[in-house]
């Protein structure tokens, strides 16, 4: 087994064409005295993750230990990062990759969908790394400025397209004559995808009229030209892969039922454009949003049955999944929303033109240039200056800041000082959450204009999938929503908050982020948020049967119900628990019996 994965290491390391001085230069991180990290990036399709693989075989035969992580198969926030490597904190994961070998190369690919994460993994991650590990980074957009510090230890890799001579020899070798490859060649100008995908295309139909495709459009014409040329059982694995944003043989199993989802995985394997991670297989952007397209305009009513399938089936696996993994199939839910305003708040166009990162006493200005009120908000950044961050552009100028705390971990006495934070406060005296469930305050969150409102919108939803599944509740100001973007704030769910002016506030219900996420899906895939659902249900009936059904087949004591879903004072006795259930019963109907009385105890939801 070793020799043949070597031999298919090398067999992939020899098949690059050309790329030869982005190679020495990569070798130099194996060198004593050379850099310590590189930095790859170049359009998509240019030819960075071939060049990561091919490094990644010289390194092995380099006697290196190599680890590979695909943005594809992690969410962006910190918590899941770490536990792409089995650990929940910084020191964990260095020691587990220090552990790995005297010389250790971590290669990270498709680098632009961390741009959220970006300054921890420079300021923070990296440099608590062994001093025997190096760094590879790839990715479409050149480093931000938080990389400016690493100096000569970081080694900058433009990847262009590649030259004439070298387009028409990784032509030849897909089996391309030499004029047909120089006619492709004049079309693709050397970008390596679209050659690929053009001696694909051509294989099995020498005739197909290239010149003819419209030249703003390349990858996408041809990625059409290469689908409509596959057999029709791999068709139908790749229709339902390019909907997921990771597939897996049990995806299959789910969305293709009646065919033998093993085979069709081996089908999807072995695409050329489709990669193999820890987490199952990803199929190449364009390649994933040409068939989408395609099949959504063919066949419509296959295209919403395929997603709605593997909305099922991720739901079903979330709720055995260990808690390192919640990050990740939240991720994987979440891709299957069409919804724009999900889309854009949760899976937003990389462009690389705004981060979000920690604020610094030297941002204070620029904060103070774009929040009027800021007076008051120097107080919070005396006593908790964690708890702000900003956005900062290409040229790393401060365009937007925002501030997100923890009431716990704010003074009394600020809180009183602050009149909107002092009425949050007093909202959730009113109607507290329950003990082990958590609130964010976003007390601020201020643009200079959309793009950088965009990033900080996206940085608070991260920050909610983050905080699953204790989150219970957020507020923030009403004007920092209809200032960014209103319309993602209401299909997020977020809502003028009752008695409290000028503010809105989002309750994610007993399940937390779960429930929340369920009731999107359900809404846009037309799919049950639970297969318990009940139509009609109050707020605390609802809970009720959301704590019963986090606790299926379990006994659950009353005292229990009280503290979770009325809340941990409560104290109007616990015979309200006997009444929202048997109302409860009332609306199950025919299914009344699952839920269960436990003599002296509570109650039961059967599975």
């Amino acid at each position: 087994m070793a020799a043949t994965l070597g031999a298919l290491l090398q067999e992939r390391s020899s098949a690059i064409v050309g790329r030869e001085r982005e190679r020495a230069r990569l070798g130099e991180l194996l060198e004593d005295g050379g850099p310590i990290a590189a930095y790859v990036h170049g359009l998509g399709g240019v030819g960075k993750t071939t060049l990561l693989r091919a490094f990644e075989a010289d390194a092995l035969a380099a006697g290196a230990e190599t680890v590979l992580i695909d943005a594809h198969a992690v969410y962006a926030t910190q918590n899941s990062f770490l536990h792409a490597f089995g650990a929940t904190s910084v020191e964990q994961a260095a020691a587990a990759l220090g552990a790995r070998g005297e010389r250790v190369v971590l290669l990270i690919d498709t680098y632009e969908l961390f741009l959220a994460i970006d300054t921890w993994i420079a300021r923070t991650f990296i440099p608590a790394l062994p001093a025997h590990v190096r760094v590879v980074l790839a990715g479409r957009f050149a480093p931000s400025a938080e990389w400016r510090a690493y100096g000569s230890l970081l080694a900058l890799l433009p990847v262009a397209n590649l030259p004439h001579e070298d387009a028409v020899a990784l032509l030849r070798g897909n089996g391309v004559d030499d004029g047909t490859a120089r006619r492709i060649n004049a079309l693709c100008c050397g970008h390596a995808l679209s050659l690929q995908l053009a001696a694909w295309a051509l294989r099995d139909r020498p005739g197909v009229a290239l010149e003819a495709i419209a030249a703003g459009a390349v990858g996408e014409e041809l990625a059409r030209l290469y689908l409509d040329g596959l057999d029709p059982p791999t068709r139908r694995a790749l229709d339902a892969a390019a909907l997921t944003r990771r597939t897996t043989l049990s995806l299959l199993e789910a969305m293709l039922p009646g065919e033998d989802a093993a085979a069709a995985y081996a089908r999807l394997r072995g695409l050329p454009f489709v990669e193999l991670d820890a987490h199952g297989l990803v199929v190449h952007d364009t390649i994933r949003a040409a068939t989408a397209a395609l099949l959504r305009a063919a066949d419509p009513r296959e295209y919403w049955r395929l997603r709605a399938a593997a909305w099922d089936r991720l739901r079903v696996e979330l709720r055995g999944a260990p808690k390192r993994d919640l990050s990740r199939y939240t991720a994987d839910i979440l891709y299957l929303i069409e919804d724009q305003g999900v889309r854009q708040v949760f899976f937003p166009p990389v462009t690389g033109e705004h981060r979000v990162g920690p604020a610094h006493e030297a941002d204070l200005d620029a904060m103070e240039a774009l929040a009027p009120d800021f007076e008051l908000l120097r107080a919070w950044w005396e006593a908790v200056p964690e708890a702000f961050v900003v956005t900062r552009d290409e040229q790393d100028a401060v365009t937007g800041f925002a501030i997100h705390a923890e009431p716990a971990a704010v003074s009394t006495r600020l809180l009183d000082r602050d009149p909107l934070a002092r009425a949050w406060r007093e909202h959730l005296r009113r109607t507290p959450v329950p003990r082990d469930q958590r609130v964010l305050f976003m007390r601020r969150s201020v643009a200079a204009y959309g793009p950088s409102a965009a990033a900080l919108f996206l940085d608070i939803t991260r920050r909610h999938v983050e905080m699953r599944p204790q989150l219970r509740r957020v507020y923030a100001p009403a004007v920092d929503f209809i200032d960014a973007d209103s319309s993602c704030s209401l299909v997020i769910g977020y809502l003028p908050l009752d008695g409290v002016p000028d503010s809105v506030s989002l309750d994610f219900g007993p399940a937390s982020v779960d429930g929340w996420l369920a009731e999107l899906g359900a809404r846009e895939l037309h799919v049950q948020a639970d297969d318990l659902e009940v139509e009609g249900l109050t707020r605390l009936e609802a809970g009720v049967l959301a704590h019963l059904r986090s606790r299926e087949g379990r006994p659950v004591e009353r005292a229990e119900l009280l503290r979770e879903v009325w809340g941990y004072d409560w104290d109007g006795g616990s015979n309200v628990v006997d009444v929202v259930v048997s109302a409860l019963r009332r609306k199950l109907g025919d299914r009344a019996d699952t839920l269960e009385t436990v003599r002296g105890v509570g109650y039961r939801l059967r599975a």
